[in-house]
């Protein structure tokens, strides 16, 4: 993250960040491991000739610098990798008619209340091709829950899911930048809004 973002956010491996109230933190990432990424691709009978082509939304640099640190791992690998710099609007088109074969999107997750973003991630009709009965049924009991004991459990079980199947993977989130005046006491950037505690904010009178 220091090379990427410059120190403003963090690896993840999934879609609940470290300022997820319901991150489950019994779920540990993916190691990196190189020789064993080896492996697998060997036991899956992977052709080394071919390339792939990773889509990436152009006018993000971030995100671009992103694709070609991911495609300098995969070729360390055995996988080789294209990057392709298209329009956001073409890239989201290909996403959804399944017609990529990488593609590297920004995507906004609420902390506060992420099952509208799951949902449509991970419900029917999904734009990863993805299926799971049990994933359904989670989000389902989420929505229909309101004990918020309940469903940071329900959201537990979901990720230990997430964490075998992975369905979309996760490669970092962005923390919250915010500027503010040196005269405003009491505010502080924060991932759930700039304005969130704006109530206890007091700005200084001007020096005659």
């Amino acid at each position: 993250m220091s090379k990427l973002l410059g120190g403003a956010g963090e690896v993840v491996d999934g879609y609940f960040s470290s300022v997820s109230p319901y991150r489950n933190n019994a779920v540990k990432p993916a190691a990196y491991d190189r020789a064993r990424a080896k492996r697998l691709l060997k036991e899956a009978g992977w052709d080394g000739r071919k390339t792939l082509t990773l889509s990436v939304p152009s006018g993000d640099d971030a995100i671009r610098q992103a694709a070609y640190i991911i495609a300098d791992n995969l070729g360390k690998v055995g996988i080789k990798v294209n990057v392709e710099n298209i329009s956001f609007d073409e890239l989201t088109d290909k996403v959804v008619k399944e017609d990529f074969d990488l593609g590297l999107l920004p995507v906004t997750m609420t902390p506060v209340n992420p099952l509208p973003d799951l949902a449509y991630f991970l419900g029917a009709g999904n734009p990863n091709g993805y299926r799971n009965e049990k994933v359904i049924d989670l989000l389902a009991a989420v929505g229909a829950e309101v004990d918020e004991e309940k469903i940071k459990s329900l959201y537990g079980e979901l990720q230990h899911i997430l964490a075998e199947d992975v369905p979309m993977p996760a490669l970092y989130a962005a923390k919250a930048l915010g500027a503010v005046n040196g005269r405003v006491v009491g505010a502080t950037p924060k991932d759930f809004g700039m304005f969130i505690n704006v109530q206890d904010w007091t700005v200084r009178r001007r020096e005659a």
